[in-house]
Protein backbone atom coordinates (compact mmCIF):
# COMPACT_ATOMS: atom_id res chain seq x y z
CA UNK A 1 0.00 0.00 0.00
CA UNK A 2 1.59 3.16 -0.90
CA UNK A 3 1.88 5.95 1.37
CA UNK A 4 0.03 8.36 -0.46
CA UNK A 5 -2.81 6.35 -0.96
CA UNK A 6 -2.22 6.16 3.27
CA UNK A 7 -2.77 9.79 3.61
CA UNK A 8 -5.53 10.42 1.31
CA UNK A 9 -7.58 8.00 3.44
CA UNK A 10 -6.22 9.32 6.78
CA UNK A 11 -7.52 12.74 4.71
CA UNK A 12 -10.64 11.51 4.39
CA UNK A 13 -11.41 9.82 7.63
CA UNK A 14 -10.56 13.04 9.60
CA UNK A 15 -13.03 15.15 7.35
CA UNK A 16 -15.91 12.67 8.13
CA UNK A 17 -15.01 13.30 11.71
CA UNK A 18 -15.48 17.25 11.32
CA UNK A 19 -18.54 16.62 9.52
CA UNK A 20 -20.16 13.94 11.75
CA UNK A 21 -23.73 14.54 13.23
CA UNK A 22 -22.21 15.37 16.67
CA UNK A 23 -20.49 18.28 15.39
CA UNK A 24 -23.50 19.75 13.35
CA UNK A 25 -25.98 19.21 16.44
CA UNK A 26 -23.34 20.65 19.16
CA UNK A 27 -24.99 24.38 20.44
CA UNK A 28 -23.31 27.64 20.29
CA UNK A 29 -19.87 28.26 21.60
CA UNK A 30 -18.99 24.14 21.64
CA UNK A 31 -15.45 22.78 21.26
CA UNK A 32 -15.68 20.06 19.44
CA UNK A 33 -11.99 17.81 19.88
CA UNK A 34 -11.24 15.18 17.21
CA UNK A 35 -7.98 13.51 16.74
CA UNK A 36 -7.38 10.62 14.14
CA UNK A 37 -4.82 8.03 14.10
CA UNK A 38 -3.61 6.02 11.01
CA UNK A 39 -2.57 2.49 11.42
CA UNK A 40 -0.51 0.52 8.85
CA UNK A 41 1.54 -2.65 8.53
CA UNK A 42 5.33 -1.67 8.32
CA UNK A 43 8.24 -3.31 5.80
CA UNK A 44 8.80 -5.63 8.72
CA UNK A 45 4.83 -6.78 8.96
CA UNK A 46 4.92 -4.79 12.29
CA UNK A 47 1.76 -3.04 13.40
CA UNK A 48 2.46 1.02 13.10
CA UNK A 49 0.00 3.68 14.84
CA UNK A 50 0.86 7.25 13.93
CA UNK A 51 -1.76 9.82 15.66
CA UNK A 52 -2.67 13.02 14.39
CA UNK A 53 -2.43 16.31 15.68
CA UNK A 54 -5.39 17.24 17.62
CA UNK A 55 -7.94 19.50 15.56
CA UNK A 56 -10.56 21.74 17.50
CA UNK A 57 -13.50 23.89 15.94
CA UNK A 58 -15.67 25.84 17.89
CA UNK A 59 -19.41 25.36 17.07
CA UNK A 60 -21.00 28.66 14.65
CA UNK A 61 -23.96 30.69 16.04
CA UNK A 62 -26.58 30.21 13.67
CA UNK A 63 -28.14 34.28 12.66
CA UNK A 64 -31.86 34.72 14.42
CA UNK A 65 -34.30 37.33 14.45
CA UNK A 66 -34.78 39.55 17.48
CA UNK A 67 -37.74 40.78 19.65
CA UNK A 68 -37.99 42.65 22.81
CA UNK A 69 -40.45 44.15 25.64
CA UNK A 70 -41.24 45.86 28.01
CA UNK A 71 -42.21 43.89 31.30
CA UNK A 72 -42.99 43.59 34.62
CA UNK A 73 -42.58 41.30 37.58
CA UNK A 74 -46.18 40.45 38.60
CA UNK A 75 -47.47 38.41 41.69
CA UNK A 76 -47.81 35.80 39.75
CA UNK A 77 -49.67 33.90 37.01
CA UNK A 78 -47.10 35.54 34.35
CA UNK A 79 -46.29 34.53 30.96
CA UNK A 80 -42.71 34.03 32.22
CA UNK A 81 -41.34 32.48 35.26
CA UNK A 82 -37.35 33.67 34.62
CA UNK A 83 -35.09 36.00 35.98
CA UNK A 84 -35.29 39.66 35.52
CA UNK A 85 -31.09 40.19 35.62
CA UNK A 86 -28.69 41.19 37.08
CA UNK A 87 -28.60 44.77 34.97
CA UNK A 88 -25.77 46.81 34.57
CA UNK A 89 -25.95 50.73 33.00
CA UNK A 90 -23.16 52.36 30.90
CA UNK A 91 -21.60 54.93 33.58
CA UNK A 92 -18.68 56.99 32.93
CA UNK A 93 -17.23 54.50 30.34
CA UNK A 94 -17.88 51.31 32.05
CA UNK A 95 -20.75 49.32 32.91
CA UNK A 96 -21.88 49.23 36.52
CA UNK A 97 -23.72 46.58 38.31
CA UNK A 98 -27.86 48.13 39.53
CA UNK A 99 -28.96 47.59 42.88
CA UNK A 100 -31.70 45.08 43.55
CA UNK A 101 -35.10 46.66 41.96
CA UNK A 102 -37.82 47.78 44.67
CA UNK A 103 -40.95 47.33 42.82
CA UNK A 104 -44.72 48.38 43.31
CA UNK A 105 -45.47 47.88 46.65
CA UNK A 106 -42.58 48.39 48.21
CA UNK A 107 -41.08 44.84 47.81
CA UNK A 108 -36.95 44.54 46.70
CA UNK A 109 -36.24 41.36 44.24
CA UNK A 110 -33.19 39.49 44.06
CA UNK A 111 -33.15 40.19 39.36
CA UNK A 112 -31.18 36.83 39.30
CA UNK A 113 -34.10 34.56 41.34
CA UNK A 114 -36.53 33.13 38.87
CA UNK A 115 -39.79 35.61 39.28
CA UNK A 116 -42.96 35.67 37.33
CA UNK A 117 -42.90 37.96 34.10
CA UNK A 118 -45.39 39.14 32.00
CA UNK A 119 -45.27 42.16 29.15
CA UNK A 120 -46.53 45.75 30.41
CA UNK A 121 -46.97 48.74 28.31
CA UNK A 122 -47.32 51.27 31.08
CA UNK A 123 -45.26 52.32 34.37
CA UNK A 124 -45.59 54.91 36.96
CA UNK A 125 -42.54 57.47 37.36
CA UNK A 126 -40.37 55.97 39.99
CA UNK A 127 -40.93 52.12 39.36
CA UNK A 128 -37.84 50.37 37.63
CA UNK A 129 -38.83 49.44 33.96
CA UNK A 130 -37.95 46.12 33.18
CA UNK A 131 -37.03 44.93 29.72
CA UNK A 132 -36.48 41.22 28.19
CA UNK A 133 -35.10 40.72 24.96
CA UNK A 134 -35.19 37.45 22.69
CA UNK A 135 -32.20 37.20 20.21
CA UNK A 136 -30.90 33.03 20.47
CA UNK A 137 -27.62 34.61 18.38
CA UNK A 138 -26.15 36.04 20.93
CA UNK A 139 -26.56 33.08 23.01
CA UNK A 140 -21.99 32.74 22.06
CA UNK A 141 -21.44 30.52 25.06
CA UNK A 142 -23.70 27.32 25.80
CA UNK A 143 -21.43 27.13 29.47
CA UNK A 144 -22.31 30.78 30.77
CA UNK A 145 -24.26 33.25 31.06
CA UNK A 146 -23.88 35.77 28.27
CA UNK A 147 -24.50 39.34 27.98
CA UNK A 148 -26.76 41.88 25.07
CA UNK A 149 -26.91 45.80 25.51
CA UNK A 150 -29.73 47.49 24.32
CA UNK A 151 -30.86 51.46 24.75
CA UNK A 152 -33.74 52.91 26.60
CA UNK A 153 -34.91 56.68 26.09
CA UNK A 154 -37.56 59.00 26.88
CA UNK A 155 -38.40 61.32 24.11
CA UNK A 156 -39.80 64.48 26.29
CA UNK A 157 -36.92 64.66 28.98
CA UNK A 158 -34.46 63.53 25.83
CA UNK A 159 -33.01 61.21 28.56
CA UNK A 160 -30.96 57.90 27.54
CA UNK A 161 -29.38 54.83 29.31
CA UNK A 162 -27.79 52.04 27.70
CA UNK A 163 -28.23 48.93 29.63
CA UNK A 164 -26.61 45.84 30.00
CA UNK A 165 -28.72 42.64 30.01
CA UNK A 166 -27.89 39.29 30.98
CA UNK A 167 -29.21 35.94 29.56
CA UNK A 168 -31.81 33.91 32.07
CA UNK A 169 -29.49 30.90 31.95
CA UNK A 170 -26.68 29.34 30.47
CA UNK A 171 -28.21 28.67 26.99
CA UNK A 172 -31.74 30.42 26.69
CA UNK A 173 -30.60 33.31 23.94
CA UNK A 174 -33.05 35.14 26.56
CA UNK A 175 -31.70 38.40 27.89
CA UNK A 176 -33.11 40.36 31.08
CA UNK A 177 -32.47 43.63 32.91
CA UNK A 178 -33.82 46.65 34.33
CA UNK A 179 -33.48 51.07 34.52
CA UNK A 180 -34.71 52.93 37.20
CA UNK A 181 -37.16 55.63 36.89
CA UNK A 182 -37.05 58.96 37.97
CA UNK A 183 -39.36 62.44 37.14
CA UNK A 184 -37.01 65.58 36.44
CA UNK A 185 -34.46 66.29 34.60
CA UNK A 186 -31.97 64.20 33.72
CA UNK A 187 -28.76 63.93 35.15
CA UNK A 188 -26.05 62.25 32.81
CA UNK A 189 -24.22 59.34 33.83
CA UNK A 190 -26.62 58.56 36.85
CA UNK A 191 -28.00 55.42 35.45
CA UNK A 192 -31.79 56.58 36.61
CA UNK A 193 -33.84 56.93 33.40
CA UNK A 194 -35.19 60.65 33.40
CA UNK A 195 -39.14 60.55 32.68
CA UNK A 196 -42.08 63.33 32.34
CA UNK A 197 -45.63 62.27 33.08
CA UNK A 198 -47.70 60.89 29.74
CA UNK A 199 -44.82 60.54 27.97
CA UNK A 200 -43.62 57.58 25.84
CA UNK A 201 -40.53 55.17 26.92
CA UNK A 202 -38.50 53.66 23.90
CA UNK A 203 -36.08 50.86 24.04
CA UNK A 204 -33.82 49.80 21.20
CA UNK A 205 -31.57 47.02 20.46
CA UNK A 206 -29.50 45.87 17.05
CA UNK A 207 -27.55 42.57 17.11
CA UNK A 208 -23.86 43.89 17.37
CA UNK A 209 -23.06 41.06 14.70
CA UNK A 210 -25.84 42.02 12.02
CA UNK A 211 -27.21 45.89 12.00
CA UNK A 212 -30.32 44.92 9.64
CA UNK A 213 -31.26 42.54 12.77
CA UNK A 214 -33.17 45.32 15.34
CA UNK A 215 -36.05 45.22 17.12
CA UNK A 216 -38.07 48.08 19.34
CA UNK A 217 -40.84 48.14 21.94
CA UNK A 218 -42.72 51.57 23.53
CA UNK A 219 -44.38 52.13 26.63
CA UNK A 220 -46.35 54.72 28.34
CA UNK A 221 -45.53 56.84 31.84
CA UNK A 222 -48.31 57.64 34.05
CA UNK A 223 -50.96 57.73 31.32
CA UNK A 224 -53.74 60.12 32.28
CA UNK A 225 -57.64 59.24 31.53
CA UNK A 226 -56.85 55.66 31.65
CA UNK A 227 -57.44 52.68 33.95
CA UNK A 228 -54.06 50.10 33.88
CA UNK A 229 -53.30 47.07 36.28
CA UNK A 230 -50.39 48.42 38.58
CA UNK A 231 -48.85 44.49 38.17
CA UNK A 232 -49.10 43.77 34.79
CA UNK A 233 -49.28 47.47 33.05
CA UNK A 234 -52.43 46.17 31.26
CA UNK A 235 -55.19 49.05 30.39
CA UNK A 236 -58.69 48.53 31.89
CA UNK A 237 -61.74 49.09 29.77
CA UNK A 238 -65.10 50.73 31.72
CA UNK A 239 -63.44 50.89 34.94
CA UNK A 240 -65.76 52.81 37.62
CA UNK A 241 -63.01 54.52 39.84
CA UNK A 242 -64.48 55.04 44.00
CA UNK A 243 -62.65 57.18 46.76
CA UNK A 244 -63.07 55.99 49.76
CA UNK A 245 -61.93 57.58 53.29
CA UNK A 246 -59.83 55.22 55.04
CA UNK A 247 -60.57 56.56 58.66
CA UNK A 248 -64.31 55.04 58.17
CA UNK A 249 -64.51 53.18 54.81
CA UNK A 250 -67.39 55.19 53.28
CA UNK A 251 -67.59 57.10 50.09
CA UNK A 252 -65.16 60.01 50.43
CA UNK A 253 -66.14 63.59 49.65
CA UNK A 254 -64.54 65.18 46.89
CA UNK A 255 -63.99 68.98 46.96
Amino acid sequence: MSKRYLMRRFTLFLTLILLSPAAVAAPPGAIISNQASLEYQNLANQPVVVPSNTVEVRAAVVRSSAAIDFTRVTAGGGQWQEPVGPSACLQNGSYVVLPDPQILGGTVIDPAAAQSVDVSAAYNTGEPVFLRLVDSDQNVDFQVFDVATVTVRNAVTGDAETVRLTETGPDTGVFAGFVPTVGGAPTSGDCMLSVAPQSTITVDYTDPADASDSAQANATLDPVQRVFESRTGTVISGATIEIVDAATGLPAVVY
